[in-house]
């Protein structure tokens, strides 16, 4: 399966201060399985190629945001599991989550 635009955006958004080059790294890659909670999202992407070791350290980041819909906003969580999968959490805080994904809901 494709990305989604809303789990595009959740990667670039919360690994945007990171050294992943997420243009170069979402090119092909295949989401392995997807599954909407009412409260959010888990996705697990599988990249073609492998997060450079130089940034490998890292396997866990996570970027709070807000939204014209949820009153207290959300969070979107990434780890990284082996070097080439992605895993994706996002949570709305005290709310549902939007249906209707519209990258200019969210406030940052």
């Amino acid at each position: 399966m494709q990305l989604l635009e809303e789990e595009r955006f959740a990667l670039t958004f919360t690994l945007n201060e990171s050294s992943i080059n997420m243009d170069a790294l979402l090119i092909n890659a295949d989401v392995t399985e997807r599954n909407r909670t009412g409260v959010g999202f888990f996705t697990t992407v599988k990249l073609q190629y492998s997060i450079p070791a130089r940034v490998n350290d890292l396997t866990y980041w996570e970027r709070n945001f807000e939204h014209k819909d949820m009153l207290y906003g959300g969070c979107f969580m990434v780890r990284l599991i082996g070097s080439n999968v992605l895993e994706i959490e996002a949570v709305a805080f005290e709310s549902h989550w939007p249906e209707q994904f519209r990258k200019d809901d969210f406030i940052y």
